[in-house]
């Protein structure tokens, strides 16, 4: 196992068709980088917020919401660079204590928000709605016949 740290918009520091498993969780994609690193028959892994993710946290807060086009724009491109793609959502409902609701709000976009004021001075627990997307898309593996251009 092993980890780099690079700007994602930039070429990653990886060799080409050298990695078996790109995990993406919440975090900005990058398709082409991902499609390049990953060897044939490797996968990614992207996790990302589907449209009622903390719902109630953006409607008591006025926080960002999350865009509607997002999920065919991922499969989309995951199908194109890297290999057909499978997407399972999920849905959960919990109570978190204010504690844990600060540390989600300040780990995502929402930390610059003018409207977390009222968050801390927030005293009991919230129930929230944990809406995710699990989109997998496996490597293409070259055909004989891409396979039998490639110089020898």
């Amino acid at each position: 196992m092993a980890f780099a740290v690079a700007d994602l918009w930039s070429d990653w520091p990886v060799h080409d068709a050298s990695i078996d498993l790109v995990l993406n969780i919440f975090a900005p994609r990058n398709f082409s980088e991902t499609a390049r690193v990953l060897r044939p028959g490797g996968w990614l892994a992207l996790v990302y917020p589907e449209a009622n993710h903390l719902i109630e946290l953006r409607r008591r807060y006025r926080f960002l919401g999350q865009h509607g086009e997002k999920a065919t724009r991922y499969r989309e491109a995951a199908s194109r660079t890297i290999g057909p793609a499978a997407v399972t959502q999920i849905v959960r409902h919990t109570i978190l204590a204010p504690d844990a609701v600060r540390n989600i709000v300040l780990m995502g976009p929402n930390a610059r928000h003018p409207g977390l004021t009222p968050l801390h001075a927030e005293a009991k627990p919230i129930g929230v709605t944990l809406d995710i997307a699990v989109l997998l898309a496996r490597k293409r593996t070259p055909s004989k016949a891409e396979n039998s251009f490639a110089p020898g």
